[in-house]
């Protein structure tokens, strides 16, 4: 939906529960929908954690929808490594945002405002982040470095570098689905129904309109 009206759109719909209003929403649900209904999804999806994935490690799927560290967690969880390939969300016709737009983030380090040794703090905090320390790091759970200067990224991974030079906007997480807590919940019940095909994507726009 993203790829059809732009995030902040998005994000406008979700918190003026304007979903009957925006023919975009529909035409997003009955797309979602057709990968389960066409059978290019998994019959167990969605599968929690990590069962779906496992189905990679297995050799049961092919593709998953993926984030930096799943190949990690892949490895770890079934003791397979991964000849990884990697695209990106692919575009729609007619939308406001192509493969530029993607979901993207990075854990946080802090010090507390008390601590009586905040520069020692921070020097620490830049050792792990950068340099020898850092591509140890990226290497031990298969990640991307956080120091730009360490170009070279693991192999399980390194197929998606192309497509992260070329990001120019960032989405939120769930592309901002997540950011109205009001309607966290609402929204990731209707959107199972939908996949599960529980809801044609006309009961699931109805069902997401009622949202109050």
């Amino acid at each position: 939906m993203a790829r059809y009206v732009g995030q902040a759109r998005l994000i406008e719909i979700l918190d003026n529960v304007q979903w009957a209003e925006v023919p975009e929403a529909k035409k997003a649900a009955e797309e979602i929908q057709s990968l389960f209904t066409l059978g290019y999804m998994s019959e167990n999806a969605p599968a929690q954690y990590p069962e779906g994935q496992n189905e990679i490690g297995f050799g049961e799927s092919a593709m998953i929808l993926n984030a930096s560290w799943v190949p990690n967690e892949i490895n770890q969880n079934t003791g397979t490594m991964i000849n990884w390939g990697f695209f990106p969300w692919p575009t729609v016709e007619g939308g406001v945002d192509g493969t530029e737009g993607t979901m993207c983030g990075a854990q946080g380090l802090g010090l507390v405002a008390k601590s009586e040794h905040q520069q020692e703090a921070f020097d620490f905090m830049m050792t792990l982040v950068t340099g020898e320390f850092d591509k140890k790091m990226a290497d031990a759970v298969l990640s991307i470095p956080a120091d730009v200067d360490n170009a070279e990224w693991p192999s399980v991974v390194a197929g998606a570098e192309p497509y992260f030079k070329l990001v120019t906007k960032s989405y939120d997480w769930a592309v901002g689905l997540e950011n109205n807590g009001k309607f966290k919940d609402f929204v990731f019940d209707n959107l199972i129904k939908l996949v599960k095909q529980e809801y044609t994507a006309d009961q699931f726009i109805s069902a997401m309109a009622s949202m109050k």
